[in-house]
C-alpha cells in the first residue's frame, strides 16, 4: 500500500521506458547502501547506551553470581536466578519506552524457551509445532499488527506505527482517510480535501487529475497509487522497500559479530564483512517480499471492489492481508525466524491491553443506541 507523496513509475511509460526506470533503480540501490548511516545505527548515542546497559548487566551479574556462590553455597542453584533479578536494575539507565518493550521482549522470550522445551520432551509429537510454529506465531502477530495499524492505531505501539509508516511509504493522509470510512462507514470530505492538498504539492498534474477522478468511496488504486497501474506499483515496493531497510538490517547483522566476536571479525574482516551483507540483503528480501505481497492483496482487494465483487469494507480484510503477507518469513533462515515472530508479536501486544476496554465503551454505545 502506498500513498500519493511516493516515488512511482509513471503509468504512461513505454515498456523500454519502464525496463530503464527498474534498471536505474537498482542501480540507485547499489550505489546507496548508505554505509555511513548503517554504522551510525550501530554505533551512535542510542547503540552506546545500549552497550552501556549490556556491560553493566553483565558485569553486575557475573559479579553477584560468584559472591553468592561463594558466600551463600546453600543458594548454588539459584545463584544465576537471584543474579540475574538483581543485575535487572541496570535497565535503568534506558528510557520508560525501552523498558517496556524490553520487558516485552523478555517475556515473549521466556515463552518461547517453556515452547522448546516442550518441544525437546515430545520431540516425535511436535514435529509439526517445531517446524512451522514460528511461522504460525508470526502469521497471527503480522495480521494483529496490520489490523492495529489500519483500524485500530490506538492499540499498537507508536514507534512500530511509525516504522511501518516509513517502510510502506504510506501517506498519513491516506491512511487516517482509510480508518476513518472503517470506523465510520462514511466518506470523510474534510480527510480527502487534506489529502488531495497535501498530494497537489508533490505529485505531477496527470497523476493530481487522476487522483481527484477517483478521490470517493470506494478508494481505489487510483487514490492509492496515482502515479503507476498495480503491477509497476507492486514491482517497485520491493525495490524501494528494499533500498529502504537495507541500511537498517546490514548495521543489526553487522553490530553483534563486531562487538561480541571482536577476535572472530579482525582475523578475517572481509569475510565477516560479506557474511553480514549477505545476511543483510536476506533480511532485505524477507521485508520487500512481505510489503510487495500485501501492495499485491491491497491492489487485488481495491479491484475487486471497482468489479462490484466486493460491495463494502471489511475491517478485517487487513488482518487477513497481514496473515498472508507472513508468508515472507519463509525467505529468512530457521534461525531467524523466531526472532520476528516474538518482535512482531510483542509489537501487537498493546492490543491486548487497549482492546478489552474498547471493546466495553462499544458493548455500552451500542446498548445504549438500541434503546436498552
Amino acid at each position: 500500500m502506498g500513498g500519493p507523496g511516493g516515488r512511482w513509475i509513471s503509468p504512461s511509460a513505454t515498456p523500454r521506458a519502464e525496463i530503464g526506470a527498474v534498471r536505474d533503480e537498482l542501480i540507485h540501490i547499489f550505489d546507496s547502501f548508505q554505509i555511513v548511516l548503517a554504522l551510525q545505527a550501530s554505533f551512535g548515542r542510542a547503540a552506546g547506551r545500549f552497550g552501556l546497559f549490556i556491560a553493566l548487566y553483565f558485569g553486575l551479574f557475573k559479579v553477584l553470581d560468584r559472591l553468592i556462590q561463594r558466600l551463600l553455597p546453600n543458594l548454588m542453584k539459584q545463584s544465576a536466578l537471584i543474579a540475574g533479578a538483581v543485575s535487572s536494575v541496570a535497565l535503568l539507565i534506558e528510557g520508560e519506552g525501552f523498558r517496556w518493550m524490553f520487558a516485552q521482549y523478555l517475556t515473549m522470550r521466556a515463552l518461547s524457551c517453556v515452547a522448546s522445551n516442550i518441544v525437546q520432551r515430545y520431540p516425535g509429537r511436535l514435529k509439526l509445532l517445531e517446524e512451522y510454529g514460528d511461522a504460525a506465531v508470526f502469521a497471527l502477530g503480522s495480521g494483529q499488527a496490520v489490523y492495529s495499524f489500519i483500524v485500530r492505531p490506538d492499540t499498537i505501539d507508536r514507534e512500530y506505527g511509525h516504522f511501518l509508516t516509513w517502510v510502506a511509504d504510506m501517506d498519513p493522509a491516506l491512511i487516517e482517510l482509510f480508518r476513518k470510512m472503517l470506523q465510520s462507514n462514511k466518506w470523510d470530505d474534510g480527510q480527502a480535501a487534506k489529502l488531495l492538498a497535501r498530494s497537489a504539492r508533490i505529485l505531477s498534474p496527470e497523476a493530481l487529475k487522476r487522483l481527484a477522478a477517483n478521490l470517493h468511496a470506494p478508494l481505489s488504486c487510483g487514490v492509492i497509487h496515482p502515479e503507476s497501474d498495480c503491477f509497476n506499483r507492486i514491482v517497485y515496493s520491493w525495490l524501494s522497500t528494499f533500498r529502504t531497510v537495507f541500511p537498517m538490517y546490514f548495521s543489526l547483522h553487522l553490530a553483534p559479530p563486531l562487538l561480541f566476536k571482536t577476535k572472530a571479525f579482525l582475523a578475517d574482516p572481509v569475510a565477516s564483512a560479506l557474511r553480514s551483507a549477505h545476511n543483510g540483503v536476506r533480511s532485505s528480501s524477507f521485508m520487500s517480499s512481505y510489503i510487495m505481497f500485501f501492495q499485491t492483496l491491497l491492489c487485488t482487494q481495491r479491484n475487486l471492489m471497482a468489479l462490484g465483487a466486493i460491495r463494502e469494507e471489511w475491517r478485517y480484510a487487513y488482518w487477513l492481508m497481514g496473515f498472508l503477507a507472513s508468508a515472507s518469513i519463509f525467505v529468512e533462515k530457521k534461525e531467524r525466524r523466531s526472532e520476528l515472530a516474538l518482535y512482531v508479536r510483542f509489537c501487537s501486544l498493546p492490543f491486548f491491553r487497549c482492546c478489552p476496554r474498547a471493546g466495553w465503551h462499544s458493548i455500552a454505545h451500542w446498548w445504549k443506541r438500541n434503546g436498552r
